[in-house]
C-alpha cells in the first residue's frame, strides 16, 4: 500500500505540479529573467538555488493538489448544471451548451465510463455505480487491483494534467504568447482524449479482474 500510495502522489500531483510550475515559468520567463538581472541573483545563485528548491517541492506537490480541487470542483458545477438545465433541453441553445460542458467536464471522467460501459451492455453485472465501486473496493481488499490501480492514476494525472494545460493555455493567451498558448491547448486536448480511454480501460480492468479472480472460494462468471 504505502509504494501505490508514493506511485500515485507522484504521478498524480507531483508531476501535474510540476507541468504547471513549468508551464508559468515558461510563460512569464520574461519577468522571472528580468527579476533574476535587477536582484543580481546570479551573484546568490547557490544559496538562492537551494532555498528555491527546498521551497519549490512541495508547492509543486500542493499546486498538483489544487489541480486536482479544480477537476472536484468542476464535477461539482457540472452536476449542479445538468440537474437544472436537464429539463429544458427542448431549447437547441440550452442541449448546445448543455452538450459541450458534457464533453468538456465529464466525458474524462470514471463515472462516465463506468454508464456508458453499462449502458451499451458492455457490463453483465455492473448495473450502476455502486455496485461498480463495490466491486473495485472487493479487488483492493484483495490485493488484486494493481492493473485497475495503475489504469486509476493515469486517469487522475492526465485529467490534472489536461486541467493543467488548460488554465496555461488561458494564462498564455492572456500573456500574449499566442504560439506557446496554441502547444498548450493541443496538449490539453490530448490529455482530455487520454484521461478519457484511461477512464474506459479502468472500467473494462475492474470487470476482467472481477470475473477472473476468485472471491470467497469460487471463481465469478462472465455470463
Amino acid at each position: 500500500m504505502p509504494s501505490q500510495l508514493t506511485f500515485r502522489d507522484f504521478i498524480t500531483y507531483f508531476s501535474a505540479g510540476a507541468l504547471f510550475t513549468s508551464g508559468c515559468a515558461l510563460i512569464y520567463f520574461r519577468i522571472i529573467f528580468g527579476l533574476f538581472v535587477s536582484n543580481n541573483v546570479n551573484d546568490q545563485f547557490g544559496f538562492i538555488g537551494s532555498a528555491v528548491t527546498i521551497v519549490l517541492i512541495p508547492v509543486i506537490y500542493f499546486v498538483g493538489h489544487m489541480l486536482n480541487f479544480v477537476n472536484f470542483v468542476s464535477l461539482k458545477y457540472y452536476v449542479w448544471l445538468h440537474a437544472r438545465l436537464k429539463p429544458r433541453v427542448a431549447n437547441k441553445l440550452i442541449s448546445a451548451f448543455l452538450y459541450v460542458n458534457t464533453l468538456i467536464l465529464y466525458k474524462s471522467r470514471l463515472v462516465s465510463a463506468i454508464l456508458s460501459h453499462a449502458r451499451r451492455g458492455d457490463s453483465a453485472r455492473n448495473h450502476s455505480v455502486e455496485d461498480f465501486w463495490r466491486e473495485y473496493s472487493t479487488l483492493q481488499y484483495t490485493k488484486t487491483s494493481g492493473p485497475a490501480d495503475y489504469y486509476y492514476a493515469l486517469n487522475e494525472f492526465f485529467k490534472a494534467t489536461h486541467a493543467s494545460t488548460f488554465v496555461l493555455t488561458v494564462l498564455a493567451f492572456l500573456d500574449g504568447s499566442f504560439s506557446v498558448g496554441l502547444v498548450f491547448l493541443v496538449l490539453s486536448v490530448v490529455c482530455y482524449v487520454r484521461a478519457g480511454e484511461f477512464a474506459i480501460l479502468f472500467v473494462k480492468t475492474v470487470e476482467r479482474l472481477g470475473a477472473a479472480v476468485p472471491i470467497n472460494g469460487t471463481a465469478k462468471s462472465q455470463c
